[in-house]
Parts: structure tokens; C-alpha cells; sequence
């Protein structure tokens, strides 16, 4: 799968599937300068801090998208995000989510939970 940046002409699509979902969006303006995407499947987002970690944001399908593609695709999104996280020298990254489907996905790349709804992650 090809993950690329996401564009500013992404967001509304990116925002169907958070209604799709019955979640609100953020709004337009509010997403982060940077996020990663495999096309019509998934897409992440991550808030880039002055500190030692960076924060994912947004993680989400589209939820009319093969199952498969969508684990596929986030898990190919996600070592896009990690990349570019050492890349820029953060040592963790930090999530912060209710969404029990994302916390089975950051249990299972070994996030270690701060808070009943914050995970974090040391990266090396």
C-alpha cells in the first residue's frame, strides 16, 4: 500500500468518515500540518511538539473500506509515522484516544498507558 502526506483538499474526506462514524470531526483549520494517508482507506495525523515526544491525532478509516485494507493500511500508516517521528528526533510518541479499537492498536504496537485514556511509546 502506498502511504503519502496528506493535502489540504484531504480534510473533507477525511472528515466524512469521522461522520460516517458518528464522531465529530475536528475542524478544518484544528488537523495538524502533518498526517499520513493510504487513499480512500486511512489516515493519521501527528501534532509535532518542542518537547522530546509528538503526538498522534486522528487516527482513523474509512469505515466502507475492506476490513483487511484498513489493518493493512493503518499499520502501514503508522511505520510512516514512526519514521518520521525519529526522523525528527522525538523520542515517544504520545496518544490520546477512547476509542477501543485504537487502544488495541497502541497495546498492540506496546504503548504503555499513562492515563485511562493516554498511551505513550519510547521510541529507539
Amino acid at each position: 500500500m502506498d502511504v503519502r502526506r496528506i493535502k489540504p483538499d484531504d480534510i473533507y474526506k477525511i472528515e466524512g468518515w469521522y461522520e460516517a462514524r458518528a464522531t465529530v470531526p475536528p475542524e478544518p483549520f484544528d488537523f495538524p500540518e502533518v498526517g499520513f494517508m493510504v487513499d480512500d482507506i486511512a489516515a493519521v495525523f501527528v501534532h509535532q511538539t518542542d518537547s522530546s515526544f509528538a503526538i498522534i491525532e486522528g487516527l482513523i478509516s474509512n469505515k466502507d473500506a475492506n476490513s483487511l485494507d484498513r489493518s493493512t493500511a493503518i499499520d502501514t500508516i503508522y511505520l510512516e509515522l514512526v519514521k518520521f517521528c525519529k526522523e525528527a528526533q522525538y523520542t515517544k510518541i504520545l496518544a490520546i484516544t477512547e476509542h477501543g479499537s485504537v487502544i488495541k492498536f497502541l497495546e498492540g504496537e506496546d504503548f504503555t498507558p499513562l492515563l485511562h485514556s493516554v498511551f505513550i511509546k519510547g521510541l529507539r
